[in-house]
Parts: C-alpha cells; structure tokens; sequence
C-alpha cells in the first residue's frame, strides 16, 4: 500500500459551505480553541503548537468576523460526529481529530504542552482500533505533535519525523510477519 499525504498543513477537517454548513452540526466549539494552537496558519503567520496571535485561549478568536477561509471552513470531528463522546472534545483530550479528506486518513493533532495525551486511554486502544480496522482499507492512522508524524500500527507504532506535502508513506508485510513501513521523501517545498 502506498499512500500519498497532503501535508500537515492541508484544510483537514473543511466542509464545503463553511459557516453555512455549521449549522447542521450538533455542537459548536464553545469554549474549546486547541485548533488555534496545533495548527499552522499561514495568513495569521501562527506557527504549529503555538497559539495564534488572535486566539483568546479558552474564549475564542479575537478576530473572528475577519477569520481566515481555513479557520471557517475547518470542523473538528468532534463537532462533525456526533456520536464521539464528551472525552473526545479536544480541550479535554488535548487532541484534534480530523478525516483528511483527499486520502480519507485519520489525523490527531496533539497539544504539544502534552504531548502523550494519545497515548492515555481511553484514547490510545480507541485509536489502536482504528488503525487496525483502516489498514484493511488502506487508511492511516497518523498523530502529530507539533510537526513530528507518527503512524499507528496494530502491532505498534512507527516515528516518521515530519512529513511533506510530496511524501508517501510505504506499507507492506515485512519479512519476519510484522507490517513494514518506509517514508519516500518527495521534493522539498521551494
């Protein structure tokens, strides 16, 4: 299985219709604003793992009638699926779950003030589990920390370093039984 990423910085998580679409939604953001810090956003020059310099932590964003197209096009899965329970919002999982949508992979963008959160249950076995039911579909399982990938396997995990746009991901069965994984690096960015 090879797999071609996005990129970290991809509109994970974006719903055509932006703001129009929210309204369809069960649960809103409330106080939680962790996507403001675990994501890059380029036209509010905010570097990964570092609070935006709009975002009011805990109370939202200061600019918000002016936000960028990718903080109003961009819907957590805990606010797109609603049958995630409470654990799940990311201000109390320190985790940001989202689908990307070009390769249907699964993506935790963890705080990186903790980033083991992934790994406390009962977030850890759940994501275990996903990863073993996406490899037979060919989905990844991938959790950042600020901007060091890891892909959850069901027979461990794999450090991938950070990830390009351009790079694949190389899954196959390695020659003692276990699953092998190899990163081809594409171009740099210019």
């Amino acid at each position: 299985m090879t797999q071609q990423m996005s990129g970290q910085g991809a509109a994970q998580g974006a719903t055509p219709g932006g703001a129009q679409a929210a309204q369809a939604f069960k649960r809103s953001c409330g106080t939680c604003t962790l996507c403001c810090k675990v994501y890059g956003i380029a036209d509010t020059q905010s570097p990964i793992g570092q609070w935006c310099k709009h975002c009011e932590p805990g109370r939202g964003c200061s600019i918000w009638e002016t936000r960028p197209a990718f903080c109003r096009q961009f819907y957590c899965n805990w606010i797109m699926l609603d049958w995630l329970g409470e654990e799940w919002r990311p201000d109390i999982s320190k985790i940001v779950f989202t689908i990307e949508p070009s390769s249907g992979f699964l993506m935790f963008q963890v705080d990186p003030g903790t980033p083991d959160a992934w790994k406390r249950e009962p977030y850890y076995s759940q994501i275990k589990r996903w990863a073993t039911e996406g490899l037979s579909q060919a989905k990844c399982v991938l959790v950042f920390v600020d901007k060091a990938a890891t892909l959850v396997l069901p027979d461990g995990d794999a450090q991938l370093g950070e990830l390009g746009p351009q790079d694949r991901i190389n899954i196959g069965p390695g020659g003692d039984g276990t699953i092998k994984v190899e990163v081809k690096r594409g171009p740099k960015p210019s």
